[in-house]
C-alpha cells in the first residue's frame, strides 16, 4: 500500500492515456481529492475536455504525446508523484497487426517504467484487463474474485498477451531502483480488482477519514459499474 507519509501534502498525479474511458473516469475522481494539486492527462488523443474536471483545488492539465515516444513521456512525468498507466491499443477482432499492438501495450509500458525509475517515482498503478488471464477454461462464472482467487484460463487473445507481458513487467519492477510500490489493476468486468486497488492501495491511504467517506459513496457512480 501506500505511505503518504513519502509524498508531498499536495502530490502531481500523471495518467496515460486519460482522455480514453477508463483514464477519463480516473482523472475525474482523482480531480474532486482537494489533496491533489494537479492531474496531467498524457494521451494520444488529448481531448481538451477533461479540462472541464479542473477546481478550484486541481488543475487538469492536457499533453499529447504517445507513450512509444520515450522523451516526450519522460518530459511530461517530471515532477510527478503517482503515474497511473491506463494507455493501451485495445483489439478484440483481431483487426490491429500483433506487433503494433506489442508496440504500444509492452514497449509503451516499458518506457513508462524507464522514466518512473529515471525520475524516482516511487509508485505507479496499471490498468491491465480481463483479456490477460484469459476465459475460463471450464466457462465457469467468477463471483467476487480478488487478486488472489486462484483461476483456471488461457489467454487466446493478441491483445490479451500484450496485456499478460505488461503485467509481468509491472510486477517485475516492483521494487526496482526506486520503484517502491508496483500496482496491477484488473479492469472492471469479471471482478472489482481495479477499484479496490486504486481505491485502498493507492488513493485512501493519503486521504483524511472524512475524505475516504465522500470518496467511497462516489466511486461506483464514477467508474460506472456496479460492485458484484
Amino acid at each position: 500500500a501506500m505511505d503518504a507519509s513519502t509524498l508531498p501534502t499536495i502530490p502531481v498525479y500523471l495518467v496515460t492515456g486519460g482522455c480514453g474511458f477508463i483514464g477519463e473516469h480516473i482523472v475525474e475522481l482523482l480531480s474532486k481529492q482537494d489533496y491533489v494539486s494537479e492531474v496531467r492527462v498524457f494521451d494520444v488523443a488529448a481531448s481538451v475536455e477533461v479540462k472541464k474536471f479542473t477546481t478550484a483545488t486541481t488543475h487538469v492539465t492536457v499533453m499529447k504525446g504517445d507513450i512509444r515516444d520515450y522523451n516526450l513521456l519522460l518530459a511530461a512525468m517530471r515532477g510527478v508523484h503517482v503515474v497511473i498507466h491506463t494507455a493501451a491499443t485495445v483489439d478484440y477482432r483481431n483487426t490491429v497487426p500483433f506487433w503494433e499492438m506489442k508496440a504500444v501495450n509492452v514497449g509503451g509500458t516499458e518506457n513508462v517504467l524507464r522514466a518512473c525509475c529515471f525520475l524516482s517515482i516511487p509508485y505507479i498503478v496499471y490498468t491491465s484487463s480481463v483479456a490477460a488471464v484469459g476465459p475460463n477454461s471450464r466457462r465457469e462464472p467468477m463471483f467476487r474474485g480478488t487478486e488472489d482467487t486462484k483461476y483456471s484460463g488461457e489467454v487466446e487473445l493478441p491483445y490479451g498477451k500484450t496485456k499478460a507481458m505488461a503485467e509481468k513487467l509491472i510486477l517485475e519492477a516492483n521494487g526496482r531502483k526506486g520503484m517502491l510500490h508496483g500496482c496491477t489493476c484488473l479492469q472492471q468486468g469479471a471482478c472489482h480488482c481495479s477499484q479496490t486497488y486504486l481505491r485502498d492501495k493507492c488513493i485512501m491511504p493519503m486521504m483524511t477519514l472524512q475524505q475516504r467517506k465522500v470518496f467511497w459513496s462516489g466511486i461506483s457512480c464514477c467508474w460506472g459499474w456496479t460492485l458484484p
